[in-house]
């Protein structure tokens, strides 16, 4: 399946995420949908499958579909990160490695990643967004907050502003690696 059905192109660009090189498991779904579900990121059978909810957490995803009385067609589904960072990971364009537990390396990557996630439900444009995690909540709309937290109330998030803080948070990070490769913040590219 294309990625997002030649909505977005074939394949996002991975070239700023101290994480590429993963294998990419593409959202899928109806784009004109009306609801967006928003995983955290993709798991071992995601990943070895290239689909998005497909493992154990799939399962549970069409069971609460069906009882909404709702098919995977009718909406759209996507990760906050599109891969499956592994637990050792270079953080800098310096060639530092630092250990990370998979959560945070997921988190790093969502971070990485949310410009097109938040690029891809702007041109979607679903009426109401889900966020599976909290990882999948800060992705959407920058608040960190436990999903317990919110669960069971309504959040509005205003696209083209989060978008504005997701270029800003890139453009920071590119000003952070430049520095630091001149000598001037050695550790500023450690994120």
């Amino acid at each position: 399946m294309a990625y997002t059905r030649g909505i977005l192109g074939e394949q996002p660009s991975c070239d700023h995420c101290p994480l590429k090189g993963q294998k990419i498991v593409p959202p899928e779904g109806n784009p004109e949908a009306k609801i967006a579900i928003v995983g955290e990121g993709a798991g071992a059978e995601e990943t070895r499958w290239g689909r998005p909810f497909i493992g154990k957490s799939g399962e549970l995803l069409n069971q609460l579909l069906v009882a909404a009385n709702l098919r995977r067609e009718d909406v759209w589904i996507t990760n906050s990160a599109l891969c499956q960072p592994k637990g050792s990971v270079s953080l800098s364009k310096l060639g530092k490695r630092i250990y990370l537990a998979p959560n945070k390396t997921k988190a790093i990557a969502a971070k990485f990643c949310r410009l097109r996630l938040l690029t891809e439900l702007k041109i979607v444009n679903p009426d109401v967004i889900v966020p599976l995690g909290g990882i999948a909540f800060e992705g959407v709309s920058g608040q960190r907050r436990s999903i317990q937290a919110i669960r069971g109330s309504v959040n509005f998030t205003d696209l083209d502003v989060e978008i504005e803080r997701a270029w800003k948070f890139l453009d920071d990070t590119y000003r952070k690696v430049a520095e630091a490769k001149a000598g001037t913040e050695p550790e500023a590219a450690v994120l």
